[in-house]
């Protein structure tokens, strides 16, 4: 009973107009602890500070949720990216680097150019949501499998 009662009270914050306010508030603090933390690779283990690393993933949970709550976005594409999202870490990774393979041999480029560069690491994700995106829509337009429903 205290859990559903925090949550309700949790919930209450990011329905009451002060949830802006703490948004804003907390993004502002997220930008220093990754300032202070400075880089980290999940994938690596590196986290500098781990307490510092902790913090920053509840605030970017607790604005994401925020966000969601709040319904800014109402798209079909946010909601299928979501309904899918078990299938999308299980696939991301490996499309990623068949994505920045063919991102390096068109743009006569060093793989690892372009996971140190911010830019075109930020293209190679967004190919490779894109293309998750339409392997997902065809998936479930054509191939309907009940167990993964």
């Amino acid at each position: 009973m205290y859990t559903k009662q925090r949550l309700a009270k949790f919930f209450g914050i990011l329905n009451s107009e002060n949830g802006e306010i703490l948004t804003f508030i907390s993004l502002q603090v997220l930008i220093i602890i990754s300032n202070i933390n400075g880089a980290i690779s999940m994938g690596h283990g590196e986290f500098n500070d781990f307490t510092l690393f902790l913090i920053g993933a509840f605030i970017g949970i607790f604005v994401v949720m925020y966000v969601s709550k709040k319904n800014f976005v109402n798209s079909t594409f946010l909601k299928t990216i979501g309904d899918s999202s078990f299938t999308i870490m299980a696939l991301h990774f490996p499309l990623k680097k068949i994505v920045v393979f063919l991102i390096s041999k068109a743009c006569s480029i060093q793989m690892s150019d372009i996971y140190a560069s911010a830019f075109y690491s930020i293209i190679a994700t967004m190919d490779t949501i894109l293309i998750l995106y339409y392997l997902i829509k065809f998936k479930n337009r054509f191939i309907k499998l009940k167990f993964l429903r």
